[in-house]
């Protein structure tokens, strides 16, 4: 069980574990983000293809928003 002040998402080393909420009551909560990117023609190009080496990193932030 996690003390007060102590964050429960994260484990002793510092990096984010998952935590069992299945009984935690329901709320609607509301988030929203805001960025601006800057990058060349040719990043956006890549991007708009799906033809960048590592993968569509929308997908990748799709996964991580779930």
């Amino acid at each position: 069980m996690a003390r007060k002040n102590e964050l429960t998402h994260l484990d002793k080393e510092g990096r984010a574990r998952m935590v069992d909420v299945s009984g935690k009551e329901s709320t609607v909560r509301v988030a929203r983000a805001e960025a601006f990117v800057v990058m060349s023609a040719e990043t956006v190009r890549l991007l708009r293809e799906k033809a960048l080496p590592k993968g569509d990193p929308f997908e990748v932030a799709r996964i991580a928003g779930i």
